[in-house]
């Protein structure tokens, strides 16, 4: 029986959920599977009956927003006890390999000289901010030619470099049913400052909204139900969209941040996906559905059980 690390990124619960789908098809595979992340993406998981190690979390958007005050002054110390955390949990459980989407958890592997697999649709084209882009760059840097594979889950064509796995997008299984009657789901991010509008804007045009987060909104174990329930989807992050394409559900991107921004970019011109311009009757009308997407998580799974047996 082989044993396997999966650590995700703390910061924003999509991360999380993708990483959950890599688990889930690693279990049952003779791979004894256990995660570590910590932060909003806990709750999902444990509303999966799934069990987490919680390391330090960090907030590094505060450094690349600069908001950096005196009060969060422990956003400098919070990435190195996160990095102290998970190399002491890695020790403990003695894994084969460790599978990541968290550049801590990368650095937790590499101290610790394990094999490690990153996992990231985040190269350095993909910020319209030019700080984030050399960031983006030096970060993949540091570990391209060190992992065993870089998977790369993505809509659209990978970079040009060999080192790179392109793989099709991310999403967790989940069997159960939506609740209530409704077209449109609309899913914003913890910083979306546009939401209201939007769900006003589309009942003022007879749609049914269901807004994630909203007053009769309750915490589910999934959204994957409700996307593929509605007839098209709103949303600001990349895990929604690439739980949407999985179920073939048009959608509409809000971005605000510099990365989310960059990934509308990526899927202009991809059938079923576009950005938000201000007139959501016209885009709802002209969107199409998507083509088929393999989940990229099955090829993720064979290619890492493929080195295990080796």
């Amino acid at each position: 029986m082989s044993s396997v690390g999966v650590i995700y990124n703390c910061e924003g619960s999509g991360h999380a959920m993708r990483m959950l789908s890599i688990a889930q098809r690693l279990e049952g595979r003779e791979v004894d599977c256990k995660l570590a992340g910590g932060g909003p993406g806990q709750k999902f998981l444990e509303a999966n009956n799934v069990s987490n190690y919680t390391p330090e979390t960090t907030d590094m958007r505060s450094l690349v927003d600069g908001r950096l005050t005196q009060n969060s002054i422990s956003t400098l110390k919070d990435p190195l006890d996160r990095v102290k955390h998970l190399m002491s949990w890695i020790e403990e459980n003695d894994f084969d390999c460790i599978i990541s989407n968290d550049p801590c958890g990368l650095l937790a592997a590499r101290a610790k000289k394990i094999d490690f697999y990153v996992v990231s649709h985040v190269s350095k084209d993909i910020p319209v901010s030019r700080i984030e882009s050399i960031a983006t760059f030096l970060l993949n840097a540091a570990f391209i030619e060190e992992a065993e594979e870089f998977f790369y889950p993505s809509l659209w064509q990978s970079p040009n470099s060999g080192r790179l796995m392109k793989v099709g997008p991310l999403a967790p299984e989940y069997k159960g049913e939506a609740e209530g009657e409704f077209e449109i789901l609309v899913v914003p991010s913890a910083i979306s400052d546009n939401t209201e509008t939007i769900c006003k804007t589309l009942q003022e045009h007879g749609y049914t909204v269901k807004k994630v987060g909203g007053e009769d909104w309750s915490p589910k174990p999934s959204l994957r139900p409700y996307i593929r329930k509605a007839s098209t989807v709103v949303c600001s992050g990349y895990s929604t969209v690439m739980e949407a394409s999985v179920e073939r559900t048009p959608c509409i991107l809000n971005p605000v941040t510099s990365e989310q921004k960059g990934v509308s970019k990526k899927l202009e011109g991809i059938r079923g996906f576009r950005e938000y311009s201000g007139s959501l009757s016209r885009e709802i009308s002209e969107l199409q559905t998507p083509r088929e997407y393999r989940n990229g998580a099955i090829d993720i799974a064979d290619a890492v059980i493929r080195d295990l047996r080796q």
